[in-house]
């Protein structure tokens, strides 16, 4: 830690808010001496959105993060916008003026350790450096704390030094290896940052792994494509090798508890049944299905009133894992379905799903 004792609050779902200087290491507020430095306000999937810097009790507007579709986009510092040209994973790799005047590049290691300014050149022409760091946003497009150097992903805080958490994985429901593949040895690892690949894998929030693999497998078939290009070019064509026999492996049943609650769409159903595959055939819990009314905070719009849709949880995954992982590649309601994530605090909680021809503005 540098700057002496730093204290960070935390609101009643365990999201952080705000960070202080301390004068005793205590969580008593009545003696730690805590005074607010800083303060957040957060987006619906705990993003970063804007900063006050807070002195004598009083909040001055620090910045202000774009984001879209939880990646970082641009920064409004001072008078200026900042705009993050980032990489396949998320970490900012350079920071450009509005007016592109300036350029500042950041380099690091896989794992988001030595973090360093690089310089950006144009046509062989260095451009002139931003003269601030918009935004504490990098490594995945996490934050990295100033007085610790650690990065903040909502569920735990993960020390890039060390390429590990400084926490072990936890669930909200109790289990022996939360959120491990048991094919997967790495993921075994509490401790293991997504299964030590960090390369072709992010965790977006302290605990789910997603798998960015297919964006380097295609990388990887365009290299062989040209590869395969150029010998032909010089010898000719390269005979077609034959395609491997698959192993047909059944998938174990879907299970579905519906807790009471009817859902009438076939294809609905017949998904729920598909997701609970997708997470090795872990129980569909049903929130809400076929609604008669409309609950406080609903819409006269919903699917639900015309039978057509289905909120759940996903027994031993938390709601964000499971809306990053529903729309993946290899989803099976990646296409024919709407997929919506309801907040904390809304009537049914978890996500939403409808057949696309049921698209509505009301869920």
């Amino acid at each position: 830690m540098t700057g002496g004792l730093t204290g960070y609050v935390y609101d009643g779902a365990g999201v952080r808010v705000a960070a202080g200087n301390l004068t005793g290491f205590s969580c008593n507020f009545a003696s730690n001496g805590y005074a607010t430095k800083k303060s957040w306000v957060l987006g619906p999937g705990g993003e970063q959105v804007t900063e006050y810097s807070v002195s004598a009790g009083v909040s001055s507007w620090a910045h202000t993060n774009v984001f879209a579709g939880s990646k970082l986009d641009a920064t409004y510092n001072g008078a200026d916008t900042y705009f993050a040209l980032s990489d396949w994973l998320g970490t900012k790799r350079v920071e450009v003026d509005a007016a592109g005047a300036c350029a500042t590049g950041y380099r690091s290691l896989p794992f988001g350790d030595g973090l360093a300014l690089a310089a950006v050149t144009v046509g062989g022409v260095a451009v002139a450096q931003c003269a601030t760091d918009a935004t504490e946003q990098h490594f995945t497009g996490k934050e990295r704390d100033a007085e610790s150097g650690n990065d903040y992903f909502g569920a735990r805080y993960f020390a890039s030094a060390m390429g590990r958490w400084l926490s072990p994985d936890w669930s909200a429901k109790e289990e022996p290896v939360p959120y491990a593949k048991l094919d997967d040895p790495q993921t075994l690892n509490l401790y293991g940052y997504v299964g030590n690949n960090p390369v072709g894998r992010v965790d977006g929030d302290g605990h789910a792994c997603a798998v960015m693999d297919s964006c380097l497998s295609k990388l990887a078939a365009q290299v062989v494509a040209k590869v395969e290009k150029l010998v032909s070019a010089i010898t000719g064509p390269l005979p077609d090798a034959p395609a491997p026999a698959q192993a047909s492996v059944p998938k174990a049943p879907g299970v579905v508890n519906l807790n009471g609650h009817t859902v009438s769409n076939g294809r609905v159903k017949s998904a729920l049944s598909a997701i609970s595959q997708q997470f090795g055939s872990a129980p569909v819990e049903v929130t809400s299905g076929d609604r008669d009314f409309i609950p406080k905070g609903g819409s006269v719009t919903s699917a639900h009133l015309d039978h057509n849709a289905a909120d759940f949880h996903v027994s031993g995954s938390s709601d964000s894992r499971v809306d990053s992982e529903l729309r993946s590649v290899d989803s099976p309601v990646k296409t024919g379905f709407n997929v919506i994530q309801h907040g904390t605090y809304t009537a049914t909680e978890g996500p939403h799903i409808e057949p696309v021809a049921q698209i509505r503005t009301g869920v």
